[in-house]
């Protein structure tokens, strides 16, 4: 069986980094280029060689708790011509009650974009607003956050 990708954080012969959408901030990359080697790899981190730990940097990931690493959303509007609506921004505000394990895909069309393997709730967003893929699998605690978004 395959084995589990690791997460951010220390590993052997250095740390790992993540970033939510497997986005690097310019600057917080030119940080880590400073700091040390860096390394693609593929699990949508970097890998900083020999560090002990990871610099606290904008953008960076250092906890493989943080549940920035269960969302998934395309670039969403402006950036894309083909999205309703912006998906980020609505994807960092629900990230936080994601529940343990959860996994949220927010797309600004019906094109799904960034579409991860699972998704446990996924949002498409269409003219009207956002709309659940399964209403029954979207938490209510979410309902008053897509309407104010929408």
């Amino acid at each position: 069986p395959a084995h589990p990708p690791p997460g951010p954080g220390p590993v052997a012969g250095g740390c790992l980094a993540g970033f939510a959408f497997g986005t690097v901030p310019a600057a917080t990359l030119a940080a880590l280029a400073r700091a040390g080697r860096l390394r693609l790899t593929p699990w949508r981190m970097l890998f900083l060689e020999g560090a002990a730990s990871l610099p606290d940097l904008p953008g960076l990931i250092g906890d493989a708790a943080d549940p920035m690493l269960r969302v998934h959303a395309c670039a969403g509007a402006p950036f894309c011509l083909q999205a309703h609506r912006p998906t980020r921004a609505l994807a960092r505000r629900l990230a936080p009650l994601l529940p343990e394990g959860a996994v949220l895909h927010v797309s600004g069309c019906d094109k799904h974009c960034a579409r991860p393997p699972r998704a446990d709730v996924t949002l498409t967003a269409t003219p009207e607003g956002y709309m659940p893929c399964d209403p029954a699998r979207l938490p209510a605690a979410w309902l008053p956050l897509i309407a104010e978004t929408s």
